[in-house]
């Protein structure tokens, strides 16, 4: 192929596109779109204000599907977008991975419907959304039988009152099947330390006090929901 026939080619390969179709596949992109901005609200894990951040959303798999609509039907165009993507630099503050995932997400979503896999990426996105969601409900029973333990206690020397920190785990090793430390904080009269537990049966809680109080009768205890916080 010649330069005059190869340019003949960019020029002429210009396929039509099907209006119908072209607006089925904007209306289904915005349609994911706002699934995935209410599902991520929803069972999002993110810190950050997830309702603001899933305002982009929609307008990403609208933006992704035309792009790819547009280019796909013209090599011109697909090399003349390489161009423009670098010249343009992005720059979004994802703090979180969860961020990332959720927005390669939108864009396979305006991908598939560009592309004109309009099945396919509907199947996909069901699939992939019913996984999170059945992840997250596990991770979310799981965290509804997990605490944060404080214990604080002061001592005098030779009071015979002081508890070790081996002791202290001893103790929970008894009730609780997952025990991690989070913080110790000693001084030479004050003690204070706290973790992280999870237990198959809540009621336990009465006998981790109990034992616990055997060790030192003035120890401070506080349990802390972690649902509650996360």
């Amino acid at each position: 192929m010649n330069i005059h026939s190869f340019s003949d080619f960019l020029v002429t390969n210009t396929p039509k596109i099907s209006l119908i179709s072209f607006v089925l596949n904007l209306l289904l992109s915005a349609g994911l779109g706002y699934c995935l901005r209410w599902f991520y609200i929803h069972y999002g894990n993110a810190l950050s204000n997830r309702i603001k951040f899933s305002q982009n959303f929609i307008l990403l798999c609208m933006t992704t599907m035309m792009i790819i609509t547009i280019v796909k039907s013209s090599l011109a165009l697909s090399l003349g977008l390489v161009g423009a993507l670098s010249i343009v630099r992005f720059r979004a503050a994802i703090k979180e991975p969860e961020e990332l995932a959720y927005l390669f997400l939108c864009i396979a979503v305006g991908l598939g419907f560009g592309a004109g896999q309009t099945l396919i990426t509907l199947i996909g996105f069901s699939i992939t959304c019913t996984v999170m969601a059945i992840m997250q409900i596990r991770s979310n029973k799981r965290n509804s039988d997990a605490l944060f333990l404080t214990l604080h206690y002061e001592h005098a020397d030779g009071d015979g009152s002081r508890c070790t920190l081996s002791d202290i785990t001893a103790v929970l090793d008894q009730f609780c099947d997952e025990i991690k430390i989070k913080r110790i904080d000693e001084t030479p009269t004050q003690h204070h330390y706290a973790f992280y537990v999870h237990m198959d049966d809540s009621h336990v809680i009465e006998s981790i006090k109990t034992q616990l109080k055997l060790l030192n009768p003035s120890v401070k205890i506080s349990f802390l929901d972690t649902s509650a916080i996360l």
